[in-house]
This record gives C-alpha cells, structure tokens and sequence, in this order.
C-alpha cells in the first residue's frame, strides 16, 4: 500500500491487534490482521484552536482494555473504537477530553443537550498514561501522580464494554437519566451494541 510516514509515537494493544500511531496532533488507529493491515480511523486529538497558539503534539499513547488514551502537552483524552465487526471498512472514533490544564475547551463547548463529559480543570504538565486505578485513570506529569476521574456514565459505560464487561455496563446503562437515552443510544450503536 502506500507509504507511512515516520510517527512521532506508537502503541500497541496488549493482543498485537490494535495499532495507534501518532503523528502531531492526529491518531491514527490501524487493525493488524495478518496478512492485512487495516486503518480503522483517524482523529486529531489536541491542538491550538485558540488565536496564536501553536499546534500541541501527542506525547503519550496507550490502550487499556480497548479504550485509547492519550495526551499532550497539558491534556488528557480517551478514544473509543468502533464497531470492528466488519474488518474492512473505517470505525468511527468517539474522542472525549477527560482533563485539561485550560480554562477553555480546545474546540469549543459542547451543546447543553449532549451526555458528553465536561473536561476536569486540573494542574497537568506532560501526563503520561499509566493505567487504571481506583475508579480512575492514573498518569504520570512533571509534578508527580495525578488520579482523572473515570466517573462520568459515558466514560464508564465505553470503557465497561470494551473490556467486555457487559453486564456491568448495562448497570449504568438502566441508570442515565431518561433525557439522556438519544445520546447514549447513538453511542451504543456506534460501538455495535444496539
């Protein structure tokens, strides 16, 4: 196939399956199912959107039990992947900002209506993705451990069912507000559990 370029970061899952690559800012995830090497999506993760800014690049990538995460230079997010039962076509990615050093959203707010978490406002420099840990997910910066909450209903729900947790996640499922269920039902279905 075409050429790659050389990425800036790396990371595979713990199966050898799940490829993400970075390059700046952009993520881009590929299937590796020998003899084929599938691109299951990309995504431009972090970045400058304010006047002036420079683009932010990735700095840390690593898979958790199916989920992506990710960060740069004072942020933290986490990309769920698609339905993967069909090996040749593109997933389509959901990306959310667990936690940000900004005031401001890097893109923008979302609209009241939506379920999607708001980013936790917190202290980052340089985090790097560790793992799990007490409800959370634990990351390194440059002034030692902090601890993101992992409490948002959507955050819990998508990382529940890509460890394959399903029962667990249908718990919370039976427990979002009813005004909530449009959102969460095109989440569902976007991860193939309709």
């Amino acid at each position: 196939g075409t050429s790659i370029p050389c990425p800036n970061l790396l990371a595979w899952d713990d199966d050898g399956l799940l490829c993400a690559v970075a390059y700046g800012s952009r993520v881009v995830i590929y299937l590796s199912n020998p003899p084929s090497f599938t691109l299951l999506g990309s995504v431009n993760v972090v970045g400058g959107s304010l006047l002036g800014e420079a683009e932010e690049s990735i700095i840390s990538l690593k898979f958790i039990h199916g989920v992506l995460y990710c960060s740069g230079p004072s942020s933290v997010h986490a990309i769920f992947l698609g339905d993967l039962a069909d090996d040749d076509s593109v997933c389509e990615l959901d990306t959310y900002t667990l936690a940000t050093s900004r005031s401001v959203p890097l893109y923008g707010a979302d609209s009241p209506d939506d379920f999607a978490p708001a980013p936790v406002i917190t202290s980052l420099s340089r985090p790097h993705i560790l793992n799990y840990h007490s409800g959370g997910l634990l990351v390194s910066t440059d002034v030692g451990l902090r601890l993101v909450p992992l409490s948002h209903p959507l955050i819990r729900i998508g990382t529940l069912l890509a460890a394959n947790l399903t029962e667990k996640a249908r718990k919370w499922i039976f427990d979002t507000p009813k005004a909530h269920h449009d959102y969460l039902a095109n989440f569902l279905i976007r991860r193939g559990r309709v």
